[in-house]
């Protein structure tokens, strides 16, 4: 006599393929997966079964969830599904990461104080600094120093020493990055996406929208991070590949 199929080993069928998949490199890292609805058409189930993968999948660090923007992939093909990404990566790179974190924490807030803390004369020479970033990108010059340059002026407008040294010895590290990664340097619509970003962080801050900065700094470091995440990723697999 045939059995119902449980719900539960539904998604677990669901959990497993969409694991496969990553792991064979079907859909590589920063990828976006289909949407629900298109994912229960492919698998001939229904939405809430789908969601239930999506979630355990989330859980285990395999995919990640964007409030309106769909699920995207983050791990590493191959990887083992309980090893963050970090535990792949030698000392120093996954301090760059880890760095990365701490940027998201404390210049989020850095751009939120600016706003309300920041003196004409700081919103001077935060300009100033993000005129010399548009320079370098036209000129095809490097960016790094030049964003070094930025990220500190609108720290400095916080108004807090402390902050402002951890965020130079924090930027030391992915300034470290960028220029032992040369060859990964970005195209010239990415640079002008970085422009835009931070365009729209100061006009926040010159506006004194603590919120809105607060956000376009949480944009713009959110797709530094990913980049990041993709070159260390792109030299693990080099490198296991060899």
């Amino acid at each position: 006599m045939l059995e119902k199929i449980e719900r539960i080993k539904l998604s677990e069928e669901i959990l497993y393929r969409l694991r496969e998949m990553i792991k064979n490199g079907q859909y590589s890292y920063g990828e976006k997966l289909p949407v629900e609805k298109r994912l229960a058409e492919i698998f001939g189930v229904s939405r809430t079964t789908v969601r239930e993968a999506l979630a355990v999948l989330e859980a285990d660090g395999w995919v990640s969830t964007k409030r309106g923007g769909g699920t995207y992939v983050k791990r590493v093909k191959n990887a083992a599904p309980v090893e963050p990404l970090t535990s792949l990566l030698d000392s120093k790179n996954a301090a760059i990461l880890e760095s990365m974190e701490v940027r998201k924490i404390l210049e989020c807030e850095a751009a939120a104080l600016a706003a309300s803390r920041a003196t004409p004369d700081d919103i001077v020479a935060i300009k100033a600094a993000y005129r010399d970033m548009a320079e370098a990108v036209q000129q095809g010059r490097e960016t790094a120093e030049a964003d070094y340059n930025l990220h500190y002026a609108i720290a400095h407008a916080a108004r807090n020493n402390t902050l402002c040294s951890v965020v130079s010895h924090l930027h030391e590290l992915y300034r470290e990055v960028v220029q032992t990664n040369r060859k990964h340097k970005a195209k010239p619509s990415s640079f002008e996406l970085i422009l835009a970003e931070h365009e729209a962080i100061i006009k926040a801050i010159e506006k004194r929208q603590g919120r809105a900065a607060r956000k376009a700094m949480e944009l713009h470091l959110e797709q530094a991070h990913r980049l990041i995440e993709e070159v260390l990723i792109e030299n693990y697999d080099a490198k296991t590949e060899n």
